[in-house]
């Protein structure tokens, strides 16, 4: 549904900030294409908004101290997903490693990512996230020709070393 706001300088802005949801069965009325238990929060005109599982979400009994999957809807379908972490997760002495499964509520984009994993190694300072699932770049059938076949590289020629001067019968001369 779209939704108008009026912006300080007295301009219109639409944006069209529906989130689908599931029409029939146990699920009826959940976000569709995100995980059980998220709502959608606040929207942002012509942004879109954010998706997350409150009954899991940190707060001030709970510190945030792993990471949180979160979603973004926007025109009725699902433009961006990230795993949100706090800073400390991927920062100081300690190595950390965080993976979560995902299943999603009726679940109609195929190419939503099945797990994640964020991992730290403390002594390289690297932090390296990882997605699993099906990719609608990297999963299209691929032909199934040979690859050409080519030359295999030889090894370079040996040279010969220059010979050695000719004898002239002047040098011959000269020795004799």
């Amino acid at each position: 549904m779209p939704i108008l706001l009026l912006t300080p300088d007295i301009r219109w802005i639409t944006g069209f900030l529906n989130v689908n949801t599931v029409s029939f069965g146990n699920d009826v009325g959940k976000p569709s294409n995100m995980p059980d238990n998220f709502v959608v929060g606040d929207s942002v005109p012509l942004m879109g908004a954010h998706g997350w599982d409150v009954v899991n979400q940190p707060n001030a009994t709970d510190p945030w101290v792993e990471p949180v999957w979160v979603m973004g809807p926007y025109d009725g379908t699902i433009v961006n997903y990230e795993p949100m972490f706090p800073l400390a997760f991927i920062t100081g002495g300690t190595s950390n490693s965080y993976e979560e499964s995902l299943t999603y509520v009726g679940q109609t984009i195929k190419e939503l990512p099945t797990s994640y994993k964020l991992e730290y190694d403390a002594s390289s300072k690297y932090a390296t996230l990882t997605l699993h699932g099906r990719s609608a770049v990297c999963n299209k059938q691929k032909k199934t020709t040979a690859p050409k076949k080519t030359k295999a590289p030889t090894a370079p020629e040996k040279t010969k070393a220059p010979a050695s001067p000719k004898k002239t019968k002047a040098r011959k001369a000269r020795k004799a």
